[in-house]
């Protein structure tokens, strides 16, 4: 789980994030050759896993999923990452579903 979260934070999980982090980060440090190769290491994972269609917030999200219909998942390879992110997409639960219901609900618990 730490993996994707470390990716999503640090490298992001679209083309936005690059434009957001990646080209403000390598403006930002034209003058360090060493932190610009970071800069430019980061940038190519995140077009890596853009290519791969990976989302590391997706599977992020999917490793604490301890079980689906009874079924306890234990096998945390990142085929069945996607596997599982998939089979929750086509039923409409999302990341962007969840986070519409968390922030309904933090409003609806404050109001309270």
């Amino acid at each position: 789980m730490n993996k994707y979260w470390m990716l999503h934070d640090e490298l992001g999980s679209c083309f936005e994030d690059i434009d957001r982090i990646h080209i403000t980060r390598l403006a930002l440090s034209l003058n360090d050759p060493a932190k610009a190769k970071k800069v430019l290491d980061n940038l190519r994972v995140l077009i890596y896993n853009i290519i791969n269609e990976t989302d590391p917030e997706s599977l992020a999200f999917a490793t604490l999923i301890h079980s689906i219909d009874g079924i306890e998942l234990t096998d945390l390879s990142d085929e069945n990452l996607k596997k599982t992110i998939k089979y929750l997409s086509d039923r409409g639960l999302t990341i962007d579903t969840l986070k519409k219901k968390a922030k309904r609900y933090a409003r609806e618990s404050t109001l309270n």
